[in-house]
C-alpha cells in the first residue's frame, strides 16, 4: 500500500495497491472501512485495508471461476464449501462489529478458532490439486495421459473456486485479528501485522507454486498429446480447449494473488493438418505397418466425422501411406 489520497467527495479515500507500474497495480475505494478506531495509526488501517482489498479481490475471482463451472461442478464446490458455512457466519458476525466498533472480545469470541477450518480445507485443496499434477504425470500410456488431462480440465475450477473462498475469508479474518490487538494490545499491533504479513505472503507463495506446478504439468501433457494428433485425432482439440481455459483460470487466480504468471496457450490441431505433417507421422507411428493401421483409423474417423467425398479424397491424397482402399470407397 501506498497511502491515501482524498477525493472532492466527503469520506471517500483512495489508496494505491500493489507494484507501481505493473498489472498488480490498482486504485482502492476506502470509504466503507472504519476510521475511528484507526484514526492515530496509518499503518494498521492500511494493513486492513489492503485485506479488504484482497478479499474482494477473491470474490471477484470466485465470480469468475464459478460462471465457467458446470452445475455437476457447482454441487461439488458447494459440497465443500459447506464445511466453510459456519466460519463464514462467524467472520461476517465479527465483521459487522468491526465496522460498528462494537465490543473488542466480544467480536474476536465469535472469530476465535474460525482460521482453523478454513486452513483445513484450504490444504485439503492443494492436495488435490497435487494429486491432478501426480497423476498427470504417472499417466501409463498416452491414452491414460488424455484421459486424465480432461478431468483435470473440469476439476480444477472447483478446487480453484474453493482456494479463492479460502482466501477471502483468511484476510477478513486477518482484519478482525489485526483489529482485535490493536484494541486490546496496542502496543504490539506493529509486531502483530508483520507476522500477519509475513503469514499472507506464505500462504500465497505456496498456493501459486503449487498452483503453478499443476499449469506446468498440465502443458507438458498438451504438448505431447499435440505431438501425437493423429493418435488422438478425437481427443486432442478437445482436450487441448480444456487445458487452455484451466491453465487462464489458474492464470487468474495467480493474479488475484498478485502473481506473474506466463501462461503456455497450446496450440489447437487439426487432424487435417496432423495428416499432412511429417512430424506427426513419425512422432506417432514407430514404422511402415504401424503406419499403415493408423492410416486405416484416419479414414475410418473420416468416415465417422464426415460425409464429403472431396474431404476424404484430400486425406487420402495427405496420407504417406495408403489405408485399405475399402475404406476409401466408403460411401
Amino acid at each position: 500500500m501506498h497511502g491515501l489520497v482524498k477525493t472532492s467527495q466527503e469520506g471517500v479515500n483512495y489508496l494505491m495497491a500493489g507494484k507501481p507500474g505493473t498489472h498488480t497495480m490498482g486504485w482502492l475505494r476506502a470509504d466503507k472501512v472504519v476510521r475511528r478506531s484507526f484514526g492515530l495509526n496509518p499503518a494498521v488501517l492500511l494493513a486492513q485495508l489492503a485485506q479488504q482489498a484482497a478479499a474482494e479481490e477473491m470474490r471477484k475471482t470466485l465470480d469468475s471461476i464459478d460462471e465457467k463451472l458446470d452445475d455437476v461442478r457447482r454441487h461439488q464446490r458447494d459440497e465443500v464449501l459447506a464445511r466453510l458455512r459456519g466460519s463464514e457466519h462467524a467472520i461476517k458476525d465479527g465483521l459487522d462489529l468491526l465496522e460498528s466498533e462494537g465490543d473488542a472480545r466480544t467480536m474476536w469470541g465469535k472469530v476465535a478458532g474460525a482460521n482453523r477450518s478454513i486452513l483445513s480445507v484450504q490444504e485439503q485443496t492443494l492436495l488435490a490439486l497435487d494429486a491432478i499434477a501426480q497423476r498427470l504425470e504417472q499417466s501409463k500410456n498416452a491414452k491414460e495421459r488424455a484421459k486424465n488431462a480432461e478431468k483435470a480440465a473440469a476439476d480444477i475450477g472447483v478446487h480453484l473456486a474453493v482456494l479463492a473462498k479460502c482466501f477471502e475469508l483468511l484476510e477478513e479474518f486477518g482484519a478482525i485479528e489485526l483489529e482485535y490487538v490493536h484494541r486490546t494490545a496496542p502496543e504490539s499491533s506493529a509486531g502483530h501485522r508483520r507476522g500477519l504479513d509475513q503469514a499472507r505472503i506464505r500462504r500465497r507463495e505456496v498456493a501459486s507454486a503449487r498452483t503453478g506446478a499443476i499449469m506446468e504439468r498440465m502443458a507438458l501433457t498438451g504438448e505431447d498429446l499435440n505431438r501425437k494428433v493423429l493418435v488422438h485425432f478425437l481427443s486432442a482439440p478437445r482436450v487441448v480447449n480444456a487445458l487452455n481455459e484451466s491453465g487462464e483460470l489458474i492464470e487468474q487466480f495467480h493474479r488475484s494473488l498478485g502473481v506473474d504468471t506466463s501462461k503456455r496457450s497450446l496450440e489447437k490441431i487439426s487432424w487435417m493438418t496432423a495428416v499432412q505433417s511429417a512430424e506427426q507421422w513419425r512422432a506417432s507411428v514407430p514404422g511402415a505397418g504401424a503406419a499403415m493401421d493408423l492410416s486405416n483409423q484416419v479414414m475410418d474417423s473420416v468416415a465417422r466425422e464426415t460425409n464429403s467425398r472431396e474431404v476424404r479424397q484430400r486425406v487420402v491424397q495427405a496420407l504417406p501411406w495408403k489405408s485399405d482402399p475399402e475404406r476409401e470407397r466408403r460411401p
